[in-house]
């Protein structure tokens, strides 16, 4: 779902948008399917101006607090042409090549996560930093050469990853990387925006499938098309889009073993909630969907064929989890997480929704017998990204008890063809906790 992916909620209003002119009149575009959302012809007048000249007098400094975190161990490409981010500027990837010859064929593509927006004022509050974004996750203006990897990307000999070829994926589109359309906002101060996530993670797959190098020439990486192992994961707005782009990158990579990593996602199953909160859930996951037109978002091509009266449904994540992702799969959800509650007050407290997670998981595992599931109660936003979240928070199965496992536990059980079941209760006795550490 939607908003279990994002840190703040859309605006429910959904604005009124047109398409980036390119002369004095611009076409209607096509509604996207399954969405009625308003669209007017932006004519007899110049196109408006890009976010950043337009929101100059709101914000004139729009420099985020930290664009990356600081570092050596990943080195920047930038994508010479192709889509753009929100202002305009060029997408990146950062990358580093294998050093441990046992694992010169294996690979770790993550990509950043980091909420969502979809209307003029929450886009425009987003640049200006005035809530818990900034403008690092609309543009790549800022990014460093280098920057560090963390979690499962942490250049550290505890890390089991840090020898493979690493990518990092800049999200720098609000669209929790689905976005298929450039718009215009036409509140005032009008601007135009692009919001190109699907179209950037696709160009970032097609630049790091023929092979890259750095933009200080210092990592070259081969091309991941001669990939043998390749974990495809992200982390909250970036697990969504990698969740719905799993099936994808498993036909662009025929010959490779694909393992889905998913972290910070997921959402109540209605089987664990009554009728009338099942219903809340089905209805806010459609009106979200609407609110979002303006993205045109892409999503799962069999799911949208399978739902093509309802395209909505394929912006569930218990309709993409349950039949759309492959079983060779590890998810992580937090029983407690913070970003989720701040969505569910209307199924009640903290406890009911931890138990809402914990029968999710468990009807997850009872259905798909080959993935993996990991549901810690640490109160926790992300692990696959945070050094010691990912390697030393551990979860003690709630049911059938066993051996602690971390994250990282799961994804070389994963990996090795296994399957990995910890899932705390409720109240959280099974869950080591550490203070994340990145």
């Amino acid at each position: 779902m939607w908003w279990l992916v994002a840190c703040r909620p859309v605006v429910p209003d959904p604005p009124v948008v047109v398409p980036v002119a390119t002369g004095e009149t611009a076409a209607l575009p096509p509604t996207p399917t399954g969405h009625t959302g308003a669209t007017v012809a932006h004519t007899g007048r110049p196109p408006p101006p890009d976010l950043a000249t337009a929101l100059a007098a709101r914000c004139p400094d729009p420099t985020p607090w930290e664009p990356l975190f600081p570092g050596l161990d990943l080195h920047r490409v930038t994508l010479p042409q192709g889509p753009a981010c929100n202002d305009g500027s060029a997408p990146t990837v950062y990358v580093r090549a294998a050093t441990d010859p046992a694992h010169a064929a294996d690979w770790v593509l993550m990509a950043q996560g980091g909420s969502h927006c979809a209307d003029h004022e929450d886009c425009a509050a987003r640049w200006c930093g005035e809530g818990t974004y900034d403008a690092a996750h609309m543009s790549t203006a800022w990014d460093r050469a280098t920057r560090a990897g963390t979690g499962i990307q942490a250049r550290t000999p505890a890390n089991p990853f840090a020898g493979w070829n690493q990518a990092f994926l800049r999200y720098c589109s609000s669209d929790q990387w689905v976005g298929r359309a450039d718009a215009v906002f036409e509140e005032e101060p009008a601007y135009a925006i692009p919001f190109r996530g699907h179209d950037i993670l696709l160009a970032d797959l097609d630049a790091l499938l023929g092979g890259v190098r750095s933009d200080d020439g210092d990592e070259a990486l081969p091309p991941l098309s001669a990939a043998s192992t390749v974990v495809w994961s992200g982390t909250s707005s970036g697990a969504w889009g990698m969740a719905q782009h799993a099936a994808l990158a498993r036909e662009r990579l025929p010959d490779a073993r694909v393992l889905v990593v998913l972290d910070a996602i997921g959402s109540p199953a209605p089987e664990v909630l009554d009728a009338a909160q099942a219903d809340a859930i089905a209805q806010d996951v459609r009106q979200r969907w609407d609110d979002v037109a303006v993205w045109d978002p892409w999503v799962d091509e069999r799911c949208l064929g399978d739902h093509a009266a309802d395209p909505w449904r394929c912006s569930d994540t218990e309709v993409l989890l349950r039949a759309y992702v492959a079983d060779d799969l590890v998810l992580h959800a937090d029983l407690r997480d913070p970003v989720a509650l701040s969505h569910t007050a209307w199924l009640g407290d903290t406890d009911a929704y931890a138990a809402a997670m914990e029968g999710t998981l468990r009807l997850h595992a009872a259905l798909r017998p080959s993935a993996s599931y990991h549901g810690s109660a640490c109160a926790d936003h992300g692990v696959l990204d945070a050094n010691r979240l990912f390697r030393t928070l551990t979860v003690v199965d709630g049911v059938a008890s066993g051996a602690a496992l971390s994250l990282q536990d799961e994804v070389l059980t994963g990996l090795a063809g296994g399957r990995s079941l910890a899932i705390d209760i409720p109240s959280g006795t099974g869950s080591a906790c550490p203070m994340a550490a990145r």
